[in-house]
């Protein structure tokens, strides 16, 4: 089911990277078949996302947080988990709270 979770959240998560992995991002939209190499990795990056997001859906891994039986009410506990855990401090950039919060409330389906 984690790993479920994970790719709800994966292109919200991926988005907020925009602005400091976007030739990475670049490169997974290549990898993905939905840009190519010569594309302007802004461009690329948004795609990327997008290909990701179609991606899970069409393999039936883009549920809603409410259909994995995640509670809205636990959704404040997810967020402060997600802040104190130290594997945070690998991110690329570190979300504050709020952006957390912003990533669970649109998946969550409610």
């Amino acid at each position: 089911a984690h790993g479920t979770a994970l790719a709800t959240v994966l292109p919200e998560v991926l988005a907020t990277y925009l602005a400091v992995r976007e030739r990475e991002l670049a490169l997974v939209g290549v990898a993905l078949g939905v840009v190519g190499p010569a594309d302007r990795p802004a461009t690329a990056a948004r795609a990327a996302i997008d290909g990701l997001d179609a991606l899970l859906r069409r393999v039936g891994q883009r549920r809603t947080l409410r259909e994995l039986g995640l509670a809205a009410d636990a959704q404040p506990v997810v967020v402060a988990d997600a802040v104190d855990d130290a594997a945070i401090a690998n991110s690329p950039r570190i979300p504050s709270g709020d952006e957390i919060a912003a990533i669970l409330a649109a998946v969550s389906g409610a």
